[in-house]
C-alpha cells in the first residue's frame, strides 16, 4: 500500500519514549496482556499443568485452555503467599500475581520457593519489574488511554504471533470518551474488550505510536503522589494494612472495607469502582475468606487524571 506524502492529516503524536519495557528478542510488544501470557508460554517448556491464584481473571486462563494446559486454582495467605493443596512439582508452572503493583515481595519469595517454572502476572502493576530471572506480562489498558497492548518480558527469546493487530477500530471508546463523556464510551469499550479474546498479535501501529507518546515517566509519578496522600488519609481504616508508599507506581488504592452498602455510596458520588473477581464471589460461599474479600475490595482510582484530594472530596473526607 502507497504511504503518499502529503494530503490530509491523521494524529500528531509527538515521541516521548520513556515506557519502561523497549522492544527486544527477550521483550514482545503484543496486543494484549493475556496475548503476552501466550506468547511467554510457547516460547517455555510446556508444563504439566499450572497453579493459578483464585484471585485470577478469567481472561487470563483463556491462553492456558488454548494451549490445553491443565489448570488448579490455589488460595492465598494474609501475606498474599500461595498455600498450593499439595507440594508442587519441578514440572509445574506456578503464575503469581503482584496485585495493583503493591505484592512484588510476596511474588518474588514464593518463587524463590517453587521449584519449577514460575511466571508473574502484572497485568495491574506495571511499573514492578520483577528479578530477571523471572518471565512477565503486563498489559497497557490499565494504566493509559490505549486501546489495548501488551508486554511479555523474559530470560529467554520469545517467539512474536504472526499477524500483526489494527486498533483504529478499538480506538472508538477513547475518542467517544473525550467528546460524550464515559458513560456514552461505555458499550464500544466493552466491545473493544471482547475482540481481545482473539488469537495474539503483534501490537498494532496506532497502538504503537500512542504508547511511544505518552509520558510514562509523569503517570508513574502521579500514582506514586496520590497513592501516598490516600493512605495517609485512608489507611487508619483500611482493613488490608498497605506500606506508607508504594513499591512501584500502583494500578488503584485498595481499600478493603466491611462498611455495609459503602460501594454503593461511592458509585452514587462518582467513584467507579469494578468488582474485581466476580468469577470468585459465584464461585465460593459467601462466608469463604477469598469471597469475603472480594466483596469488600473498593478499588479507589489514583491515576494521573486526578489528584488524592479530588478522589477524598466525592468520598466526603476532608
Amino acid at each position: 500500500m502507497m504511504d503518499y506524502a502529503g494530503g490530509f492529516f491523521g494524529l500528531e503524536l509527538e515521541p516521548v519514549d520513556n515506557f519502561p519495557y523497549e522492544e527486544s528478542a527477550c521483550c514482545a510488544w503484543v496486543s494484549s496482556g493475556r496475548a503476552a501470557l501466550e506468547c511467554l508460554l510457547r516460547s517455555m517448556p510446556r508444563p504439566a499443568r499450572a497453579w493459578v491464584p483464585r484471585f485470577t481473571c478469567d481472561t487470563v486462563l483463556q491462553p492456558l485452555r488454548r494451549l490445553g494446559i491443565p489448570v488448579r486454582r490455589y488460595e492465598l495467605g494474609e501475606a498474599w503467599q500461595p498455600l498450593l493443596p499439595e507440594p508442587a512439582r519441578g514440572d509445574e508452572l506456578l503464575l503469581l500475581s503482584n496485585y495493583f503493583g503493591l505484592t512484588g515481595a510476596a511474588v518474588e519469595a514464593a518463587a524463590a520457593a517453587h521449584p519449577g517454572p514460575c511466571v508473574v502476572d502484572a497485568t495491574t502493576a506495571l511499573y514492578y519489574t520483577p528479578p530477571a530471572h523471572l518471565p512477565a506480562f503486563y498489559s497497557l489498558r490499565k494504566f493509559a488511554g490505549v486501546p489495548d497492548g501488551g508486554v511479555a518480558r523474559a530470560p529467554f527469546p520469545l517467539s512474536l504471533p504472526a499477524e500483526e493487530d489494527r486498533s483504529a477500530a478499538r480506538a472508538f471508546s477513547l475518542l467517544q470518551r473525550i467528546e460524550e463523556g464515559a458513560e456514552a464510551a461505555l458499550p464500544a469499550s466493552e466491545r473493544a474488550e471482547a475482540e481481545l479474546s482473539a488469537a495474539p498479535r503483534r501490537m498494532s501501529p496506532l497502538t504503537r505510536a500512542l504508547v511511544r507518546s505518552i509520558d510514562w515517566q509523569r503517570i508513574a509519578a502521579a500514582r506514586l503522589r496520590n497513592y501516598a496522600e490516600l493512605q495517609a488519609r485512608l489507611g487508619p481504616l483500611n482493613h488490608w494494612a498497605l506500606p506508607a508508599a508504594a513499591p512501584s507506581a500502583p494500578f488503584c488504592y485498595p481499600l478493603v472495607s466491611g462498611i455495609p452498602g459503602l460501594r454503593d455510596e461511592l458509585v452514587e458520588a462518582g467513584l467507579a469502582l469494578p468488582l474485581f473477581w466476580p468469577e470468585v464471589i459465584r464461585d465460593t460461599t459467601p462466608a469463604a475468606p477469598a469471597n469475603i474479600l472480594a466483596r469488600r475490595l473498593l478499588p479507589l482510582p489514583l491515576d494521573q487524571r486526578y489528584t488524592a484530594a479530588e478522589i477524598l472530596r466525592r468520598m466526603q473526607i476532608d
